[in-house]
């Protein structure tokens, strides 16, 4: 398959553009996390690049859903097999790099609270204000993602029959948490609505729901008869809207809409988290049926690279290992980059893929039918 090529089947699962756009959305979040350029670019740039690493994450979101949604929405079976293969292998893929690490971690940390570590290691620590950066502190969307991946096969009933109506029903749940944590104000479990819309999965499914329509909408296409198109409409479209949600989010920031009587919630939220997901599927669309510069950069080898060891780099790039290489080794930003890059690839290579491959080997006599890569 040439480079940037979209796939040529509709059963094909592996999608060279997307795999390269997770390096680009996981370096967003290093700078926006870091404050790259806090001391030398104007504050409005400074804040459009801060918020592109917040609004990244609704790009792992809907490729997240996108990836697993062409994987499996269609191939669930009710039967201990099939959901066991994969419940199986998202914690290949997701749970021993990211024990190991959050084990370093809080060890680092002389973090030696049971609490702490039941919540870490249990993908909970986000339904907690208090807890919500502990262990790795950028570890929290992991949460969202775990309650994606336990409940996607009921998921994608409720989305294909009855779409609206399981969005509405999962948002309800969420609302029953926040009333939940009112009885328990101390606690910092699911404090308010606004915190729910951030943090939870419960507040960002529609970023998920995107994804599962996207995926559902691009398996109907039959494009292996047609030519790639060599245009940058749909590429260019999702740029577009993406960059013009960014830009609404910097100006609105901080500011608060009453939807009733009580309950009000950051503007910049709403577009985040239901209107940006929509500029990143016209985006993805515009990376897998259109020939472009962009497609062709994010299909490269070196990007896809980069891009495989996205997880790795999310991983290790803040919290106490950004500090200790910050104030041990060099305070230049883009040199820690640079490292937390080689460490990252380390961490692929020699210890997360080759992990993912033994867990597979071990349980395909069980599980036997093979999955095709994801992006």
């Amino acid at each position: 398959m040439p480079q940037g090529a979209a796939l040529t089947s509709t059963r094909t699962t592996y999608f060279p553009a997307l795999t390269g756009i997770r390096a680009v959305a996981a370096y967003l979040v290093f700078a926006g996390h870091t404050n790259v350029g806090k001391e030398f670019l104007p504050p409005f740039l400074f804040m459009m690049i801060k918020m592109a690493g917040h609004c990244s994450l609704a790009v792992f979101f809907v490729l997240s859903s996108f990836v697993i949604s062409t994987r499996y929405a269609t191939s669930f079976q009710t039967t201990k097999e099939n959901f066991g293969r994969y419940y199986i292998r998202r914690f290949a893929r997701i749970y021993p790099l990211f024990l190991v690490v959050t084990l370093v971690v809080l060890l680092l940390q002389g973090d030696f609270s049971s609490w702490h570590w039941f919540l870490n290691f249990t993908f909970l620590k986000s339904f907690f204000y208090h807890d919500l950066f502990s262990g790795v502190s950028q570890a929290w969307s992991l949460t969202v993602e775990e309650c994606f991946y336990l409940t996607a096969p009921l998921l994608f009933i409720g989305f294909r029959r009855f779409p609206w109506q399981t969005l509405a029903i999962i948002f309800l749940f969420g609302l029953g948490l926040v009333f939940i944590g009112k009885q328990f104000p101390g606690s910092g479990f699911v404090p308010t609505v606004g915190y729910l819309l951030d943090f939870t999965f419960f507040g960002r499914c529609f970023e998920f729901y995107c994804g599962y329509r996207l995926a559902q909408y691009f398996s109907k296409k039959d494009l292996k008869s047609q030519p790639k198109k060599k245009w940058y409409r749909l590429t260019f479209a999702g740029m577009a809207w993406m960059f013009s949600c960014l830009l609404l989010i910097v100006y609105f920031l901080h500011q608060q809409v009453v939807l009733f009587s009580g309950f009000s919630v950051g503007i910049t939220t709403l577009i985040n988290n239901f209107v940006f997901p929509a500029g990143v599927c016209l985006f993805f669309y515009g990376l897998l049926t259109e020939t472009t510069l962009v497609s062709r950069v994010l299909s490269s080898r070196p990007v896809r690279f980069l891009g495989k060891n996205s997880f790795s780099f999310s991983l290790l790039h803040g919290g106490i290992i950004f500090e200790v290489l910050y104030f041990q080794v060099s305070e230049n930003k883009f040199i820690i980059f640079l490292i937390i890059n080689v460490l990252a690839a380390i961490a692929y290579h020699f210890f997360e893929e080759p992990v993912n491959q033994y867990i597979r080997r071990k349980t395909a006599k069980r599980l036997p039918e093979s999955e095709p890569a994801l992006a």
